[in-house]
């Protein structure tokens, strides 16, 4: 099969999944391109690694301008460039990662004779969008041939905005089995074993740092527990960092807090948690979560609808009250606590029962290999 996907940015946590995808779906024989925007906007860019990643998997892609802007100019120009690479490629199927790519992809293929569906995945909806852009996409998401969100979550907001019940399919996101352990930053992995044998509850938090992520719910957590004997570990770059850093030092906890920015594959060092904390406001599905739960790390979580999707409170995991100030500081300590017991172990266990019956790539691959075909 010929697949083209067709996305903003290859960044995030939703790059990696596009990558991943590829990568199985040229394993397993495909003809895959990618297609992805090529000028860099505020806070938007392509992830040199993943970029990398393609080049040196023998993947074609293409940078066009403009995949990302409501510019119906620069759109058209783009469609242009689609159109070429559909007929030289003989696509047989398009997979959409973003309305605006959608919405080129439908351009670009009007002339063509051949019937070439179009998938899109919604790897979560935007809160920065005004109702004309939401009436947009809905308007965009009802004209494709079939949309996947990656949680029942988002399948049921699509639903409240105005996409079409019947159009709508969910398809987990899938994770694989970790190959590159040897890429670890040993000195990164010799600190937090030593802070794992001083007898510290390791928890760490992985990904950007921003406001939707909330991270600075932590640190307000944190400064309620000044006695407990934990560690948090934040690995990533984002807007918000500076600030974690001024409020760690104004909240006298910067003993309990270690920034080590942004570090390649930052999964890797999940092994050495305890249990990974995500305390956003909003989220698609996370693959930091499937990253604790391939570990058999336990989660700590705020109380949004996706969490509640995935996690059991005390079973897999702990979820907290985003609207009440105290619960994240409570759930610390009560993780804390069981770290070392029988439960601790349970939860570790349903874990990676989770990950092995859920969140596995083969999995994925195969869900979307059959949607392709019934399409």
């Amino acid at each position: 099969m010929n697949i083209l996907h067709i996305t903003t940015y290859m960044q995030g946590g939703a790059g990696r999944v596009i990558r991943d995808l590829v990568f199985k779906q040229k394993e397993n024989g495909h003809n895959v391109t990618v297609i992805m925007n090529g000028k860099n906007e505020v806070g938007y860019e392509n992830y040199k690694e993943y970029i990398n990643d393609l080049r040196e998997n023998k993947i074609d892609f293409y940078f066009v301008d403009s995949t990302f802007k409501r510019d119906i100019y620069l759109n058209i120009d783009a469609s242009t460039i689609v159109n070429n690479v559909l007929k030289q490629k003989n696509i047989d199927i398009i997979h959409s990662h973003a309305t605006t790519p959608s919405m080129i992809a439908m351009i670009a293929k009007s002339n063509i004779d051949k019937k070439i569906p179009i998938i899109q995945t919604m790897h979560g909806w935007g809160t920065n969008k005004n109702d004309k852009h939401e009436k947009m996409d809905v308007s965009i998401l009802n004209l494709v041939d079939k949309v996947v969100t990656v949680s029942n979550t988002d399948k049921e907001l699509l639903i409240s905005k105005g996409v079409i019940k019947s159009k709508i399919d969910v398809i987990y996101n899938g994770i694989g089995d970790i190959e590159d352990i040897n890429n670890i930053d040993k000195n990164i992995e010799l600190q937090l074993r030593e802070l794992k044998n001083e007898g510290y509850t390791i928890i760490g938090c992985i990904g950007s740092i921003c406001k939707r992520k909330n991270q600075l719910a932590i640190l307000e957590a944190l400064k309620n527990i000044k006695d407990a004997n934990v560690r948090v570990i934040f690995i990533g770059e984002g807007e918000s960092i500076e600030e974690l850093k001024v409020k760690a030092i104004e909240y006298k906890i910067s003993h309990m807090i270690k920034f080590y920015g942004y570090v390649s594959k930052g999964y890797l060092y999940i092994n050495n948690f305890d249990y990974t904390i995500l305390p956003s406001l909003s989220e698609g599905l996370p693959l930091s979560v499937l990253e604790s739960f391939r570990a058999g790390k336990p989660v700590i979580v705020s109380d949004i609808d996706v969490f509640k999707e995935m996690i059991e409170d005390k079973k897999n995991g702990f979820i907290f009250n985003l609207n009440d100030k105290d619960s994240l500081a409570s759930k610390i300590n009560d993780a804390v606590k069981i770290k070392d017991t029988e439960q601790y172990i349970l939860m570790s266990r349903k874990c990676y029962k989770e990950f092995q019956g859920k969140y596995r790539l083969d999995s994925c691959y195969n869900k979307y290999l059959n949607l392709y075909k019934r399409i």
